[in-house]
């Protein structure tokens, strides 16, 4: 092994915690290609929905709407099970934007 592939290696986050903190620096200093990509790499390791969330902003944030809303709609029904209603609401108004249909299914779960 290469001391450049170990520097690489080392460079690259592996660990789930790596990965959100390095998603996370990425989408905050608008580097969102990258943060899609630690994102990815995150939810390949652990699927959580709030990771997914997270994912979908970036992607919104990339104007890949349709992405966005396929994982806003993924975690709608997690959202309202932790009784986060207010970001449920959020989400309606961006889906509605794009797919006034999904929008429809996510304003059913906030009766």
């Amino acid at each position: 092994e290469t001391a450049e592939a170990t520097e690489t290696a080392q460079a690259t986050p592996s660990s789930v915690r790596d990965l959100l903190l390095a998603a996370r620096e990425a989408y905050w200093s608008e580097d969102f290609e990258r943060s899609a990509e630690f994102y990815q790499a995150l939810l390949a390791q652990d699927n959580q929905p709030s990771y997914k969330g997270e994912l979908a902003n970036v992607f919104w944030k990339q104007g890949k709407s349709k992405e966005a809303v396929q994982l806003y709609s993924e975690i709608a029904v997690w959202l309202k099970d932790q009784g986060r209603m207010a970001e449920l609401q959020n989400i309606k108004v961006y889906v509605d934007l794009v797919d006034p249909a999904i929008g429809e299914q996510i304003g059913a779960l906030l009766k």
